[in-house]
């Protein structure tokens, strides 16, 4: 443009011509999506520009990965924290603009079990291991069945029901960071059914040895036995001794889930050995006795004497002959047998009685009748049992030799069917007969 300078006077000058630039103002404007983001992998984030193009964004602190020509922020390198974005234009009329960003870390919640396989029931606890940069959040089981802590997600498989379950680790997220959730598998296998298969309650210190022998869910299988907490294959009565013996049995099944039995077993002292001691009875008998008021049982030449098993034992008859021996049982427990009594009957003094008869015989009602010639004075008369248990019993008078005989009729309805040994004594002898209860 051209200037003309004119005086007070009105005097008009020589005009001057000159040139001028007018430069625009510059605009830094600018603006991110928003002020929080969240640190991912995903594609950097870039500002919108409205101001005037070609300036350069900064950043301070340091940490924010920044595109200078374009403010594109890798949110993949980046590091947490909160920064202040500046984009300047230079030149004659120059403008800047700052905007604050705050950039949080992602929430990691990752984690594992050392082991993925587990016994439900067993003793101990499960601990997880979190990855690096992972923190605990809350921890969750699906399905049901898992006793989880929900803060630390240690697993309790004691009361834990066999399964498989899903663990989640929910962990909170924070400024523009949404909650994660992590998961992993563990799987609880029931325990094995495990049962010690061949021993008694209770035995006897004279008792031989018994290899030990256990099931794993109803199958004979290997194992491990403890007795009173040391290793052992079989159980000795005679070594272990009298008192209370703890036995255990550890069973393994498939997936190497095992699991412990235990039984106490019982080991009794013997009764002391019983002593037999020998009575003459009149008519020729002998009657024997235990030194051992119960629990006993009579042999005859090492047969047992069925339903001999009082203290004493009458041998009444010469077939009865031989050697004499008693074990004394105590809480399924055996004595030694008694030393040998040998008996030797050579027979009896008949009564003097000019008759004795005993008829029917058999008899097949009970009643029989036993007629006695003899001295007129009394005769007791017992009933043996094939055992030589005195059963019946009943005394009476006899009429005198040269009278008719009395006549006596036995009741023996109460007896069980057998043969029986009829004795009868007066003061001058003993009278044997046969009787067949039918």
């Amino acid at each position: 443009f051209s200037v003309t300078a004119t005086n007070a006077g009105g005097c008009t000058g020589t005009s001057q011509t000159t040139t001028v630039t007018v430069n625009p103002q510059a605009s830094a404007t600018f603006a991110y999506g928003a002020a929080d983001y969240c640190l991912s992998s995903g594609a950097p984030v870039t500002p919108t520009l409205t101001g005037t193009p070609g300036g350069v964004f900064s950043v301070l602190p340091s940490g924010l990965v920044i595109d200078d020509a374009t403010g594109a922020v890798n949110l993949a390198t980046s590091v947490p924290g909160t920064y202040t974005v500046t984009y300047a234009v230079a030149g004659p009329c120059p403008a800047s603009l700052t905007q604050t960003l705050t950039l949080t870390a992602a929430p990691q919640g990752t984690f594992a079990y050392a082991a993925t396989i587990g016994c439900a029931g067993s003793a101990g606890t499960l601990a997880p291991t979190l990855s690096a940069g992972s923190t605990a959040g809350t921890f969750s089981a699906q399905p049901a069945g898992l006793t989880i802590d929900a803060v630390t997600g240690v697993v309790t498989p004691a009361t834990s029901l066999p399964g498989t379950y899903t663990i989640s680790n929910l962990v909170t997220g924070t400024g523009a960071c949404a909650p994660t959730t992590a998961t992993a598998t563990l799987t609880l296998l029931a325990l094995p059914n495990v049962a010690i298969s061949n021993l008694n309650a209770t035995y006897c210190a004279l008792d031989g040895p018994v290899t030990l022998s256990g099931t794993v869910n109803g199958q004979t299988a290997p194992g491990t036995f403890t007795i009173n907490g040391q290793p052992a294959t079989v159980f000795d009565p005679t070594a272990l001794g009298v008192g209370a013996h703890t036995v255990a049995f550890t069973g393994t099944a498939g997936g190497g889930c095992d699991a412990t039995v235990s039984f106490v077993v019982t080991v009794v002292a013997p009764p002391t050995q019983p002593v037999i001691s020998v009575q003459p009875l009149a008519g020729g008998q002998v009657l024997l006795t235990s030194s051992q008021p119960t629990g006993n049982q009579w042999y005859l030449n090492g047969q047992l004497i069925v339903g001999a098993t009082g203290p004493t034992y009458i041998v009444g008859t010469s077939s009865q002959n031989g050697n004499y021996t008693v074990i004394c049982t105590v809480a399924g427990c055996p004595s030694v047998p008694s030393a040998p009594q040998n008996v030797q009957i050579t027979g009896l003094t008949e009564a003097v009685a000019v008759g004795v008869a005993l008829y029917p015989v058999p008899t097949l009602d009970g009643y029989v009748t036993l007629e006695v010639r003899a001295t007129g004075r009394t005769a007791d008369v017992v009933l043996f049992d094939a055992v030589g248990r005195a059963v019946w019993r009943t005394s009476f008078a006899t009429g005198a030799a040269t009278t008719a005989p009395t006549r006596h009729t036995l009741d023996l309805r109460t007896l069980p069917v057998g043969t029986y040994t009829l004795r009868l004594t007066t003061e001058h002898g003993t009278a044997i007969r046969r009787l067949v209860r039918e």
